[in-house]
């Protein structure tokens, strides 16, 4: 009988949970979209955003906001669970069956442990893809609404190393001189058109009497073209281009640890590549970082009735993430290294949990 008596704690334990987390998991899902969505409006300004558009952002956005409520909630959950059952005499009785304070807290770790482990799981494969998806439904929202301008000496990106110049605009007559459009190649160089006069039109751009070269693998001029009329529709390649941009939280694990080695080759600075890259690994593990100093604070404190659970998990979370912003600021401006800019409060909790899990009697 008593073999089976840790078992049935454990699930009896983890039972307790259930509530209060998937409680605590919308709480929190509301709070983090809701900011998101204050963020959106107000990077929109006075543009009109379809409903449509906020829609498809706020729900690509979802599988982010649940990786980064799952540690709160999870933090949550065990030390009300505790709590409740220290202030009820429950964890006294399970001492007086023999089950010591370790073996009580055993269950929340592993399952804590288990959670990181599917945050991780969701953080690399479905939140790049889902982060890539709603960056890409807000900018092909603002780019639909946007009149581009050239200005003059100014360059204009494409995808694949597109870029559009004009030395000289005249804004009132909609024209452009000492216009160059630079389009890639297929052996390491661009075809370069020239025109010394264009016209520009609803974010369409026609050049007149457009003179081509292409370039050979040596660089030199392989072939001269000559056009009457080219005409070149811009939104849709600022369109392409910001299609094609991935930003660091757009990436999984692998395909930002290739970047950073690729940047590294070729001299580019890295600092904020490797800190996303910790932190991609480090926000997941915050959930067993919380139970392991929340947990054996819920079980000491519970007594003092099931408030004291969440008094301590909402001081933690507070003081996490104080860390967490000041670490990502000065990881992010160099001024420590990245890892310690994304690892620094897991270690410092991690630490201090395991201190007061070694003096548990």
């Amino acid at each position: 009988m008593r073999r089976f008596l840790p078992r049935k704690l454990d699930w009896y334990s983890l039972r307790e949970m259930i509530g209060p987390f998937c409680t605590w998991m919308i709480a929190l899902l509301i709070l983090i979209l809701g900011n998101f969505l204050f963020l959106l409006l107000k990077a929109a300004k006075a543009k009109h955003l379809p409903a449509l558009q906020i829609a498809l952002f706020m729900g690509f956005r979802l599988p982010f906001s649940i990786v980064l409520a799952i540690p709160m909630s999870y933090l949550f959950a065990c030390c009300l669970a505790i709590s409740r059952m220290a202030s009820e005499g429950e964890v006294t009785a399970m001492q007086v069956a023999g089950v010591s304070p370790w073996r009580v807290l055993a269950p929340y770790i592993v399952a804590g442990l288990a959670t990181s482990a599917a945050a991780f799981g969701v953080n690399e494969l479905v939140v790049p893809w889902a982060n890539h998806l709603s960056q890409n439904s807000l900018k092909q929202a603002f780019v639909a609404q946007s009149q581009l301008l050239p200005e003059a000496n100014v360059f204009i990106e494409g995808p694949r190393g597109f870029m559009f110049y004009s030395e000289r605009v005249d804004v009132k007559a909609d024209l452009m001189y000492d216009t160059v459009v630079f389009w890639p190649g297929t052996t390491g160089y661009p075809e370069v058109w020239v025109a010394d006069q264009a016209r520009f039109d609803d974010n369409r751009v026609y050049m007149t009497d457009v003179r081509m070269f292409t370039f050979g693998t040596d660089g030199q001029i392989q072939r001269c073209g000559f056009a009457a009329s080219q005409m070149m529709d811009l939104k849709e390649i600022v369109d392409a281009f910001y299609t094609s941009q991935r930003s660091p939280e757009e990436e999984s694990f692998r395909q930002l640890l290739q970047n950073i080695r690729d940047a590294r080759a070729t001299g580019q600075p890295t600092k904020r590549q490797e800190f996303e890259l910790h932190s991609k690994v480090a926000i997941p593990c915050a959930t067993l970082v919380f139970v392991t100093l929340g947990a054996p604070l819920a079980l000491r404190f519970g007594r003092r009735g099931g408030f004291a659970g969440t008094v301590i998990a909402l001081t933690m979370i507070f003081i996490y993430y104080c860390f967490m912003s000041w670490g990502k600021v000065l990881g992010l401006a160099g001024r420590v290294d990245p890892f310690w800019g994304a690892w620094a409060q897991n270690v410092a909790f991690f630490v201090l949990g395991l201190l007061i899990l070694w003096r548990v009697r």
